[in-house]
């Protein structure tokens, strides 16, 4: 079966706070035209008139969300949406962003869902480009052993590993075999979290100004700021920005990716290691 790139059908916009700047910010979602050759083709953002491609070459940083830049222009907390594009299998939008930061909406993806359900899907002509994981590619964290590995699959699937020493957090894992079917009722949901050290950090490095309890989970000493959606909704939530961060390659990945105390930097590593192999020119990765 011929893996067609696909566009939103029509145009859509949201608007809504940024996490970290605190800001209002616009975002418009435009359609790739087949007609105009002259137009970036991929997820492309575009801000002050200025192309940002959705992809790792162009990462400026991964600390606490993945900011992406193109000269002097940048874009940041793109992963929660890219996630959702990626599993629409959306391969080609225009995203005109009014502000600094995409907006966090209610800290997880479920806006952007009903976003891209309003939009809906058409295909292009085009063949989306598909890397299928063979050789097994892992990048590790001696300090905290925290690791990342990508492994032989027919599809996307994962299994992640969260783990802390709160007793009511523990260990939590979340194994899925197909993370485009079971994205919009079991991943799409879970929350933005943070514990509220971290938060307090935050603030007074004069960040997380847009955060609140509507779209933000705080863990506490004693517990979460709100009742769970999930028993392991901050495992779930990794696996949500993990999504986010595998759409930075830029094609349809197949392969099962295993991670343990992951974050946005490990994530990155990993795909890094994934891009270099397929630059090189081994063929199959």
């Amino acid at each position: 079966m011929q893996n067609l790139r696909k566009t939103i059908a029509k145009g859509v916009e949201y608007e809504g706070i940024g996490l970290h700047t605190g800001t209002l910010t616009k975002v418009r979602l435009i359609p790739v035209s087949e007609v105009d050759k002259n137009s970036p083709t991929g997820i492309v953002f575009l801000r002050d008139g200025v192309a940002i491609p959705a992809h790792l070459t162009f990462v400026k940083s991964s600390q606490r969300c993945v900011v992406l830049s193109n000269g002097d222009v940048s874009v940041s907390t793109v992963e929660h949406l890219l996630a959702a594009l990626y599993s629409f299998g959306i391969s080609d939008v225009h995203i005109f962003v009014e502000g600094q930061e995409i907006p966090i909406g209610s800290g997880d993806a479920t806006h952007w869902v009903r976003l891209l359900m309003e939009a809906g899907t058409r295909e292009l002509e085009q063949e989306r480009k598909v890397i299928t994981v063979h050789k097994p590619i892992e990048v590790r964290d001696e300090r905290t052993g925290a690791y990342a590995r990508a492994v032989a699959d027919k599809k996307l699937s994962v299994h992640y590993t969260f783990e802390h020493e709160r007793p009511f957090i523990g260990v939590q894992s979340f194994l899925c075999n197909d993370l485009r079917a079971h994205f919009i009722s079991d991943i799409a949901p879970a929350r933005t979290f943070g514990f509220i050290e971290e938060v307090e950090e935050l603030f007074k490095r004069g960040l997380g100004k847009g955060g609140s309890l509507e779209n933000c989970l705080i863990v506490f000493s004693d517990g979460y700021s709100a009742p769970l959606r999930f028993e392991d909704e901050l495992v779930r939530h990794k696996v949500l920005d993990l999504i986010g961060d595998l759409a930075l390659l830029g094609v349809d990945l197949n392969a099962h990716v295993e991670v343990y105390k992951g974050g946005h930097e490990l994530h990155l590593q990993l795909i890094h290691h994934i891009w270099e192999r397929l630059m090189s020119g081994e063929g199959e990765i």
